[in-house]
């Protein structure tokens, strides 16, 4: 509340334009003189009604108005073509620049804060490049043991907010990771490598890829 009261402070203050254009001295005066007849509450055509809009900060409030006026002014909606009062170039020109400014300070001003944002995991491509990468092999594709994603998240298979993770599907990325523990190798001396032929049971492997985490992070410790 505190932000939203200090913004409309900064852009009462703030309105005026470089070139002298303000709201009180030239957009409202527009308003009043080529729309208002027509954008009342009462009358409110289009569904807009400019009666409300009595000074700049008028537009937080209202904040699809700004969008909505530039709009048919921009492209020269309003005032319709057989309206007596018509404005000259200069006018709208005026009128267009100060409200697009206005839009840009609202934007600048406003937080750029897009929520929560769930971490996404790795999709089956991402995570057959994973296996590759950190082992240096290409004789083994841990995506081929995935299902396909699908395609939420506007097509985009690794957007956190549109994955989904079922128990198959997850007891899918258990076998995989399974089965690149049966080829994996990790020691301390040489670090990650991979071996063609798998080895050892599952419970050996995991046994086996704990110690060696310990002691690779004994290692590192020293």
């Amino acid at each position: 509340m505190r932000y939203l009261a200090f913004l409309m402070i900064l852009l009462s203050v703030l309105h005026l334009r470089a070139d002298g254009t303000t709201f009180d001295d030239t957009v409202h005066p527009y308003f009043q003189t080529y729309c208002i007849e027509c954008h009342t509450a009462e009358e409110k055509k289009g569904g807009m009604d400019l009666s409300v809009i009595r000074q700049a900060s008028d537009f937080i409030a209202h904040p699809t108005a700004l969008t909505h006026i530039i709009d048919v002014i921009d492209f020269q909606d309003m005032p319709p073509q057989d309206a007596e009062a018509q404005p000259t170039e200069e006018e709208s020109a005026d009128v267009l620049a100060w409200l697009q400014a206005e839009l840009q300070r609202q934007r600048n001003a406003a937080p750029n804060d897009p929520g929560i944002v769930p971490a996404p995991r790795l999709n089956a491509s991402e995570y057959g490049y994973v296996i590759r990468d950190i082992f240096g092999t290409t004789a083994f594709d841990a995506s081929a043991f995935l299902p396909p994603e699908g395609g939420a998240g506007e097509g985009f298979t690794n957007v956190g907010g549109a994955q989904s993770l079922g128990t198959s599907q997850f007891e899918n990325y258990l076998s995989a990771a399974n089965r690149v523990l049966s080829h994996a190798r990790i020691t301390p001396e040489a670090g990650f490598s991979w071996s063609p032929a798998p080895q050892g049971d599952a419970h050996y492997r995991s046994s086996t890829l704990k110690k060696t985490g310990a002691e690779l992070d004994q290692l590192a410790r020293t």
